[in-house]
């Protein structure tokens, strides 16, 4: 059999139809995310891009919906060979891998969320997905609108960036003037993988050192 690597997404990944209409035919999968769940993540039938929910609902539904059906997908005869985590996808890669059980991955994510919740943000921040310009072009409009950071590089001409909101406009137009083949500001509500979250990063390893 060919190497198989398990990606997990992160909070951007909740699906735009109900996890109940996409898989029909595997009431497991609703009674195993149900398990998992609690009252941490999203109920089965309402988690959805169309449905209100705050960061730490989204990442609490995405890990959960990916840890069940990366166990789908083992019960079909699936062994990954690598596991791998995009952003919060972490967790759940991890407890792929063997390193944390199913629920104390859960718990990572509502910690990790938790403590990047308390550190103070002096004004409103945005997240903006830059699709069809290489990293350097997205920095030049960043200088452009006032000055940000590059959050993600997901492949040569894609990229995350974080910034104040009341620049979120400017910086929009300027990659789009550019060149850039689509601008999508994401529904987060906060930046994330910036600089201001490190003292974050250093509390939350720190705390796996007791897990």
């Amino acid at each position: 059999m060919e190497p198989v690597a398990f990606l997990y997404p992160g909070q951007g990944a909740v699906p735009e139809t109900p996890p109940e209409r996409l898989y029909p035919a595997h009431p497991e999968i609703a009674e195993a995310y149900t398990a998992l769940a609690g009252r941490s993540a999203p109920p089965y039938a309402a988690f959805h891009q169309a449905a209100p929910m705050d960061d730490l609902a989204a990442q609490c539904g995405v890990y959960t919906l990916s840890h069940v059906l990366g166990d789908h997908l083992r019960r079909l005869g699936a062994r990954p060979s690598v596991t791998a985590g995009y952003s919060s996808g972490l967790y759940a890669a991890a407890v792929a891998a063997g390193a944390f059980p199913p629920p104390e991955g859960l718990a990572l994510v509502r910690t990790a969320h938790d403590l990047m919740a308390r550190r103070p943000t002096p004004e409103p921040f945005a997240m903006v997905a830059v699709v069809g310009l290489t990293e350097a072009e997205a920095e030049a409009a960043l200088a452009a609108a006032g000055g940000g950071w590059i959050s993600l590089v997901n492949n040569a001409r894609q990229v995350i960036v974080s910034l104040p909101a009341r620049a979120a406009g400017a910086f929009e137009a300027a990659v789009l003037a550019a060149g850039a083949l689509r601008v999508q500001r994401l529904p987060f509500q906060r930046a994330y993988h910036t600089p201001d979250l490190e003292p974050a990063g250093a509390a939350f390893l720190a705390h796996l050192e007791g897990v």
